[in-house]
């Protein structure tokens, strides 16, 4: 290679880096148009309510550490523009061990508008459960 051939090279190989740096780093593109739960729309009927970015769920240390499985089963809604409203705790098992990782799990969570008859709405009293188990 002359110097301008590695050049070109180490650049083709950067950009093919970045490239699948993104396509597998990114949960926003893997988890795009992927399906969550139903919450209700303004004329009381179902809206799909998708999700677009998936964080990771951090178990905490505690329950780590005591060998604790459960769950937490939240309820929120989602406004006209995507943004998660209203995150609430439902149900919890055992209460209170997990409902912080998983409120901050669903808070990092990044949701495409709901649609009600091709327009966006608001979607109220969707629920979704967070489990929390071991390997």
């Amino acid at each position: 290679f002359n110097h301008t051939e590695q050049t070109m090279y180490i650049l083709s190989l950067a950009k093919i880096f970045l490239l699948l740096s993104f396509i597998l780093g990114s949960s926003s593109l893997l988890a795009a148009e992927t399906y969550l739960t139903d919450g209700k729309g303004p004329s009381g009927s179902d809206v799909k309510i998708y999700i677009s970015k998936i964080p990771q769920l951090k178990y905490p240390r505690k329950a780590l550490r005591l060998g604790v499985e459960g769950y937490v089963k939240l309820g929120f809604d989602v406004s006209e523009n995507g943004d998660l409203v209203d995150l609430r705790v439902v149900d919890a098992k055992p209460r209170a061990l997990f409902d912080k990782s998983a409120m901050q799990f669903m808070g990092g969570m990044k949701f495409l508008s709901p649609k009600e008859d091709g327009d966006s709405v608001r979607a109220r009293d969707a629920e979704f459960t967070v489990k929390f188990q071991l390997n």
